[in-house]
């Protein structure tokens, strides 16, 4: 669900800051990345430590001092298959949108719901049809309440002004042995999930119960 991931970015303190350089820095990289999208990663939730602050360079007309720093960061980037625990934020004709408190973009899709399931108009909810020896029963996906789903499919969609952030030195991993370094400048990005609740044992867990 979390991992950590090494980046490096270019990072400017003015000299009103300079008796307070890596406070000022922890602070420019947490306003980058904590609820940033990183294009192709995750979503930043918290810096985890600096690894390297390099020289101080101040170029001509301009005293601030920049910096070459690499930090970790970390970011919440589910693998495919995982099973997570959220609630249900909303429901329209065409998906059920969950919500993990930090993280509202997911959707289950009408194929992902368990069969056989229908939307509702009067209730404005989605409800799975159980049938049992006395009869169907309707089962509903009600608003706020909380359901077990699968990842399926993660998302990343950027604006046009978005640039590509490059992966470098291994995949995404816990250990340092495979922490990736990336290189990025943060733009506009959105991360979302496509779920499924279709096996059982996922839904709402009163259901199995």
């Amino acid at each position: 669900m979390f991992v950590i991931v090494i980046v490096e970015d270019h990072i400017v303190v003015h000299p009103s800051n300079f008796d307070h350089t890596v406070e000022t820095i922890e602070t420019e990289l947490e306003k980058k990345y904590t609820n940033r999208v990183i294009l192709n990663v995750g979503l930043g939730i918290a810096l985890h430590d600096i690894l390297e602050i390099g020289d101080a360079n101040i170029y001509p007309a301009d005293g601030s001092a920049h910096f070459q720093v690499k930090s970790r960061i970390v970011v919440f980037r589910p693998f495919v298959g995982e099973v997570l625990m959220g609630s249900v934020k909303s429901s329209t004709s065409e998906h059920i949108q969950l919500s993990l408190g930090f993280c509202d973009e997911i959707y289950v899709l009408p194929g992902n719901m368990p069969p056989p399931s229908a939307f509702s108009e009067p209730h404005k909810a989605w409800y799975w049809t159980y049938t049992d020896e006395e009869g169907p029963h309707q089962l509903f996906f009600d608003a706020g309440e909380k359901v077990r789903f699968c990842v399926e499919k993660i998302i990343f969609t950027p604006k046009k002004s978005a640039k590509t952030s490059q992966l470098i030195d291994g995949r995404l991993g816990q250990d340092s042995s495979s922490q990736p370094e990336i290189k990025t400048e943060p733009e506009p990005v959105y991360m979302s999930l496509h779920v499924h609740m279709i096996e059982s044992g996922l839904g709402p867990p009163g259901w199995w119960s």
